[in-house]
């Protein structure tokens, strides 16, 4: 097998971390110009409404009017992704793990430089949860599989490989398919 560039990490961190950032201004520009503010159209009933909302504070709608640390926050966890990428030399999995993170992160970044808000618009009707959109799943999924790639290297593989646990997992999961 051909040995990967030492680029290849930071490649795919960066090119899914854009996708999915075009994605999500994508979509908040659609929403933005189909929706008129804090009117509710039914997506799924009884699951899942489209409503859009301005959100000048962090998750939840914590901090209110604190755009400009929200801002520092989000493009320092950008930058921190790709340090840890490159010093880590992180196998394709884990790259586009944070890339996923990234592009949340540089969805609601973007909206909150150019608007002074980020732009919600999914509300879930089967449980109270506040408004949210993509860049917030893409984090959430994210941080969420990241956390379960960390924890998924106990047991009788060797933590002191550089290799992250997260790729360790992927190449088992090829092995069996094979």
């Amino acid at each position: 097998m051909k040995p990967r560039s030492k680029y290849t990490g930071l490649v795919c961190y960066g090119a899914l971390a854009l996708c999915m950032a075009i994605a999500d201004l994508a979509l908040k520009a659609f929403m933005r110009s189909y929706l008129a503010e804090n009117s509710q159209q039914t997506l799924i009933p009884g699951v899942l409404d489209l409503t859009l909302v301005f959100n000048k504070g962090a998750a939840f709608g914590m901090g209110q009017g604190m755009q400009w640390l929200f801002a520092v926050f989000a493009a320092g966890m950008v930058i921190a992704g790709f340090v840890y990428i490159y010093k880590q030399k992180t196998g394709i999995a884990t790259s586009l793990v944070l890339g996923l993170i990234a592009g949340g992160a540089l969805g609601n970044l973007y909206d909150r430089v150019v608007f002074g808000a980020v732009t919600d618009y999914l509300k879930t009707t089967f449980i109270t949860f506040p408004v949210f959109n993509f860049a917030d799943i893409c984090v959430v999924c994210g941080t969420i599989i990241f956390i379960i790639g960390m924890f998924a290297g106990t047991g009788s593989r060797d933590n002191s490989d550089p290799e992250s646990s997260l790729e360790q997992t992927v190449r088992d999961n090829e092995e069996v398919r094979i």
